[in-house]
């Protein structure tokens, strides 16, 4: 089995062969450009344990133990630093990042990109590590260098792009290298530049080096001049062929090199909505890879095959209590795409840790399939520690559907009752995602949807904007109607940031505005727990108001829930300060600033005209009745 296979260690007086002993993968910073202060102090900055490299790492470990191989995460190293010293020091972080490489001198450097959006910091991150370490391999992988290797490409620090899972490709590729093999030949899942094998080995020879034997800091890879333009260089592709249906091949990932305090206790996000102990240690996994769906604004499937493919439960839940046991991790996130989709497992699984007795929390981070919710399988989930109900119902409108080959979602009514199914467990928090703006849609079909999402008795809704993705059919549709460029896919020539989609039907901003302000109605104004559960209420719009401290609609929907719950001290403090913020902004240049969601200001007295809410009478109302 290709999955089995040993590296041999490579003689450096092979002709050829390099002699790699030191191999470096680096999940790089999670921002765009730099770290907000006010982001990281509340614990709002992403932070989760590289668990994909982790796989890779261990992989490597099994099958070329010759090979010191380690992960350096630079996000957790960033937000550990940032809060010891309390400043954000990007020159200094970037100094830091140089450092830990030089020190480790690594002969490969491999450096993740799990998305477009952060493709700058990636590319940025590769460069000052080739720089720290020019006489080094620049490989990356993730769905940003799958889907555009041709852009990735263009980078003169990124001699390889590793297809999909990394396991094999990566190892292979390692094993090419040694023995002096041409990996455009040999590696399932690589795409690299025609002359790769050449250009390494000028990279490792003696030319490289100055006079005193010291590598010439001038050497012409280390610096950054990338401009994010289609390589126009011919690539050699070798698509990605062999995906193991057995992952239980591979090894837990080694999280032993990491801080893992801070990934247990510092970002909660989504957990925040749990109704259980707040003492809650986080941890993410996979359990498994790849999904069977075909949704044509998706390219998940062509990363991990259009499969899905498990491990077993039981190892799972093994891995699940090694956590406990050495970490006290007791809350646990799967990443996964589809974790739900196999009844039969799903039900082994929740059982397994049933039969374990593990008093545990878990939720699906990559969110659920509303068809896989039958009666069986919510008890189970429940049973077995779920309470977070995330769902992918994306519209409700059946043609919308059939185009982007959504499957059952929440046409016919369908949705009403697997909520209404959920609902009758205790401490249940239902959410889901949905889409709105695709490339053939109209402001009418928008509207048509957010109604549709706040009319369902869910907790929270978000509302977000299509984005062509590149890898997806819809971005290849885009690019066929003229709305996209399929070379120059970044907005402003910033490489990380999307274009978003403006067609004869509707503007980008226009599709922003009205995702916010569905956002604003159905999640404050008409959450459903201002009355049922105005304590949880309460809970959901404080996690806003912690990141986003003048949302004046967050502090008027708070009174309201406030003032249900009987305190109303508390009650009129909210509705005096969300009458306060709409007074403070009320002279701001515009209603809404930006395309990409949330804008930055807002002048709040044009959302509660909108919605007929006058949060001034409200307070003097709440008021009066305070005083009586």
């Amino acid at each position: 089995m290709t999955s089995n296979f040993k590296t041999e260690s490579a003689s450096n007086s092979a002709a050829g062969c390099l002699d790699i002993k030191r191999v470096l993968l680096i999940y790089p910073f999670a921002v765009q450009a730099e770290y907000s202060l006010d982001v990281v102090r509340k614990r709002g900055q992403f932070c989760q344990a590289p668990i994909g490299l982790a796989h890779i790492a261990s992989y490597v470990r099994a099958h070329a133990s010759d090979i010191e191989i380690e992960v350096f995460d630079a996000n957790a190293m960033a937000i550990e630093h940032i809060l010891e010293t309390d400043v954000v020091d990007m020159d200094e972080l970037w100094s830091m990042l140089a450092e830990r490489v030089a020190d480790f001198a690594p002969d490969v450097i491999g450096v993740s990109s799990l998305f477009h959006e952060i493709a700058g910091i990636a590319h940025r991150t590769m460069a000052a590590a080739r720089q720290a370490a020019p006489v080094s391999i620049g490989v990356m992988g993730g769905n940003y260098p799958e889907a555009s290797p041709q852009i990735a490409l263009a980078d003169e620090n990124v001699e390889f792009v590793v297809l999909s899972e990394g396991e094999l490709a990566f190892t292979h590729l390692l094993d090419c290298l040694r023995k002096g093999t041409d990996p455009a030949i040999a590696v399932d899942g690589l795409v690299c530049r025609i002359d790769a094998l050449d250009r390494v080995r000028r990279i490792f020879s003696e030319s490289d080096k100055g006079p005193d034997g010291l590598v010439d800091l001038a050497h012409p890879l280390a610096g950054f001049e990338f401009d994010g333009l289609p390589n126009a260089t011919p690539l050699h592709r070798s698509p990605k062929t062999n995906y193991p249906e057995s992952l239980d091949d591979y090894p837990w990932p080694d999280r032993s090199g990491f801080n893992m305090e801070l990934y247990a206790t510092y970002s909660r996000s989504m957990i925040q909505h749990d109704t259980g102990p707040e003492e809650f240690r986080v941890a993410h996994m996979t359990a498994s890879r790849g999904c069977p769906f075909k949704c044509t604004f998706c390219s998940s499937k062509n990363f991990w095959g259009a499969q899905i493919r498990y491990r077993d439960h039981v190892d799972v839940v093994r891995e699940m209590k090694h956590l406990h046991e050495e970490y006290g991790i007791n809350y646990y996130v799967f990443n996964d795409d589809n974790i739900m989709f196999h009844r039969k497992w799903l039900l082994d699984f929740c059982n397994e840790i049933l039969r374990q007795n593990l008093n545990i929390r878990w939720m699906s981070g990559g969110g659920i399939q509303a068809s896989s919710m039958k009666p069986d399988v919510v008890e189970a989930l429940h049973a077995s520690g779920v309470r977070i109900f995330q769902m992918s119902l994306e519209t409700g409108k059946a043609e919308t559907l059939r185009r982007i080959m959504k499957p059952l979602s929440g046409r016919d009514g369908q949705a009403d009752e697997i909520i209404a199914l959920i609902r009758k467990y205790e401490g249940v928090w239902i959410s889901s995602n949905f889409v709105s703006g695709f490339y053939f849609e109209t402001i009418d079909d928008i509207l048509e949807n957010h109604a549709y999402g706040g009319s369902l008795d869910l907790d929270w809704r978000n509302f977000f904007s299509f984005i062509p993705l590149p890898g997806a059919e819809d971005f290849e549709s885009c690019v066929e109607h003229g709305y996209i460029s399929g070379e120059q896919i970044w907005a402003d020539g910033v490489v990380g940031r999307l274009r978003n989609l403006n067609t004869e039907n509707f503007t980008a901003e226009k599709v922003s505005h009205l995702n916010y302000a569905a956002n604003l109605r159905y999640n404050f104004l008409e959450n459903r727990n201002l009355s049922l559960d105005p304590l949880r209420a309460i809970r959901d719009f404080d996690y806003v108001i912690k990141f986003v401290p003048d949302h004046a609609i967050a502090y008027f929907a708070r009174g309201i829930a406030e003032r249900n719950a009987g305190r109303s001290a508390a009650s009129r403090d909210s509705l005096r300060e969300a009458a306060k913020i709409v007074s403070d902004t009320a002279d701001l240049p515009s209603l809404y600033g930006g395309d990409k969601g949330a804008p930055s200001r807002v002048r709040w007295k044009d959302f509660f005209d909108e919605f007929g809410v006058d949060a001034d009478a409200e307070f003097r109302a709440e008021l009066m009745v305070g005083q009586r």
